[in-house]
């Protein structure tokens, strides 16, 4: 039987944040085996233990190198304060939260989105993006669960409602995906998908209210919709409730199954920024530079604290009416006029997440934009089609950060 090789597609970016070096492990995972025992497909030759062995063995092998990547800058397995995990057959989530929960130190549980959600045609069993913070000697800083009175808990999954990062001045909150469940993990509202996701909003907004911000601190949504109905109501309820606000940047994705019929309608992970004690988080949302067709889907905001500041862009759309390629190419020359107008250098962007819904344009896609943007910064989820893009294939996300010096009353929010 073969063995999982989760690093085979693994790229690592390491970006200097001042007080602590940010984390970006992409593409970590294996593929699913071509071929079992004795040359005979895997179906064929592999019966159950044998294929509970090999999904086992790849949880092992996840963690382990996550624990051997963060301890290069002096982590470990802690270090990861959010885990995003595409998975497809041979991923065997419940022992996966055995191995979390024997590895995480006591008290710690890291912010972590789980998605069945992968192309009919990917070979990939499962595929993790997760960041981490690794503090520098001295620095003040500390990475803590954080269990909000107006959230569920999520202890019995392994994994944290929500992860506080603090240093140089700010907060940096990541929540696990948000649903509407009640304390006991029932769903609430079924068959009123309307009220649904004016509940899961709810939610959020009051997670940040009980950090003592507001929704201008929310910087980025994921959300993950039963279907394009689902996303329109979500977009209309982002435009609703951020009116005023700065508004987040949302990376939607409308492909994923929740059930026929759903009891959750959507699934929203959520990052954001809160000021730490009296030093100032100042937010702001930039112009869409004119060079870039948008469609009202594209924000860019920033997050300026004491010691760094947070870029995050998306989501970037090439127009429609082109091929995977060529979309996956104007993407590339969008991300290209982001950095320039932006200042930003190739040396302080993070990650560049992107649902590519192509296979062919998925496998292409990190030579393509690595032209804009260095390779390890890349992460691709090969998804199933998304019909909100009106038979597009690409949407991308950009995250950037960069040290600061201490923010001054007088700078402006716009580059």
């Amino acid at each position: 039987m073969s063995h999982p090789d989760v690093r085979r597609n693994m790229r690592v970016r390491h970006t200097d944040w001042g007080d602590a070096v940010r984390i970006d492990l992409n593409q970590l995972g294996s593929q699913l085996p071509a071929r079992g025992i004795q040359g005979a497909t895997w179906s064929e030759a592999a019966g159950e233990a044998l294929r509970d062995e090999w999904s086992e063995s790849q949880n092992v092998a996840l963690c382990d190198t996550m624990t051997e990547v963060a301890a290069v800058s002096g982590g470990g397995f802690d270090s990861f304060a959010e885990w995003t995990v595409l998975h497809n057959k041979r991923y065997d989530g419940t022992h996966m939260r055995g191995e979390r929960r024997a590895r995480f130190s006591r008290g710690y549980r890291a912010a972590i989105t789980t998605l069945g959600w992968a192309h009919s045609r990917t070979r990939l069993s499962t595929c993790i993006q997760a960041v981490g913070y690794v503090p520098r000697p001295g620095a003040a800083f500390q990475q803590a669960v954080w269990r909000p009175e107006s959230l569920y808990d999520t202890e019995f999954m392994a994994l944290a409602p929500a992860v506080v990062t603090r240093f140089g001045g700010g907060r940096q909150i990541h929540l696990s995906g948000v649903v509407a469940w009640d304390e006991g993990i029932n769903p609430l509202f079924e068959g009123q998908p309307e009220r649904q996701i004016r509940h899961v909003f709810d939610l959020i907004q009051d997670v940040f209210e009980e950090g003592g911000g507001s929704l201008s601190d929310v910087v980025r949504l994921r959300p993950f919709a039963h279907c394009t109905r689902i996303a329109h109501l979500i977009r209309k309820e982002v435009n609703r409730r951020w009116s005023g606000h700065p508004r987040p940047v949302v990376m939607m994705s409308d492909s994923r199954c929740f059930g026929d019929p759903p009891r959750l309608y959507a699934e929203i992970q959520v990052m954001g920024v809160l000021s730490d004690n009296d030093n100032e988080v100042r937010h702001s949302e930039t112009r869409i530079p004119s060079e870039i067709p948008d469609d009202g889907a594209l924000r860019i905001r920033r997050c300026r604290a004491q010691g760094w500041e947070l870029i995050q862009v998306g989501e970037l759309r090439a127009p429609g009416g082109t091929d995977p390629r060529r979309e996956a190419e104007l993407v590339a020359e969008q991300l290209a006029t982001v950095l320039e107008r932006l200042s930003l250098t190739r040396r302080e962007i993070c990650l560049v997440f992107a649902y590519v819904s192509s296979p062919e344009a998925a496998a292409a896609f990190p030579e393509i934009v690595s032209q804009a943007v260095p390779k390890e910064t890349v992460h691709v989820l090969p998804c199933p089609a998304m019909p909100e893009l009106d038979a597009r294939h690409v949407k991308v996300e950009l995250t950037a950060g960069r040290r600061v010096g201490r923010v001054s009353s007088t700078e402006s929010d716009n580059p």
